[in-house]
């Protein structure tokens, strides 16, 4: 636990380098007008989508250690590891999330990080040796790699400037939500299917997801020529 104390070392870039921009409303104005809200209905998928979305994210580094320690047996040394190798392949796909994003769509995007996520959780429920699990970590590297990101940029583009700070507050409240809930959701599935047969589950779960919100995104490109967030 003592490593969370190296991000004491962000403080003094964070009082030197970052600038608070003054703001001077004119006498009587409101910082946020009627056009600086937000739709309602679109956070609420928003929020919606990451509340669901972190229940799931969370059920790899909460729930996968134990499946290769009780399962297969590994290690606690090969278990952070397999977890860092997992990191770093999160880390490139969000470093490409750029070049994604100007090809496809939010809606498509969380559709391809939902059959990811679904395929590795699938995979992990199905295996029977360690390194075929270990395998199916890049799977979900790949689709966290692209879940994070697109929340963040959709919340961004969904918010106009004034209201940022609330929109973004408000999405960080869903993920801590969602990672509460996740082992509650989790727990019942084991004693339901073991523990293998929890992973399956949430598998076919990411599935439909995926296929809800790509059925959702392609739909609307089709009635309207735009895709499912155009209006952000």
């Amino acid at each position: 636990f003592a490593v969370y104390l190296a991000s004491l070392a962000v403080i003094p870039a964070a009082v030197f380098f970052l600038d608070e921009p003054r703001r001077r409303p004119a006498a009587g104005a409101s910082l946020v007008t009627e056009d600086a809200r937000p739709a309602v209905g679109r956070l609420a998928l928003l929020y919606a989508t990451a509340f669901v979305a972190t229940v799931f994210f969370f059920v790899i580094p909460v729930q996968a250690p134990f499946l290769f320690q009780r399962v297969f047996g590994v290690g606690n040394s090969t278990i952070g590891f397999l977890a860092a190798a997992m990191a770093l392949v999160q880390t490139f796909v969000s470093l490409a999330y750029g070049r994604i994003r100007s090809r496809l769509g939010f809606g498509a995007i969380f559709a391809l990080a939902f059959v990811m996520m679904g395929l590795g959780n699938l995979l992990l429920g199905l295996a029977d040796r360690a390194w075929i699990a270990a395998l199916v970590l890049v799977c979900l590297g790949v689709g966290h790699g692209l879940l994070m990101p697109n929340l963040s940029y959709w919340a961004l583009s969904l918010a106009p400037e004034p209201a940022r700070g609330r929109v973004m507050g408000g999405l960080a409240t869903f993920f801590a939500l969602g990672q509460f809930v996740s082992p509650l959701v989790f727990h019942p599935l084991i004693a339901l299917a073991s523990l293998q047969g929890a992973f399956v589950i949430c598998g076919a779960a990411l599935f439909g997801l995926s296929a809800a919100v790509g059925t959702a995104a392609w739909r609307r490109r089709s009635r309207t020529g735009r895709p499912l967030e155009s209006e952000a």
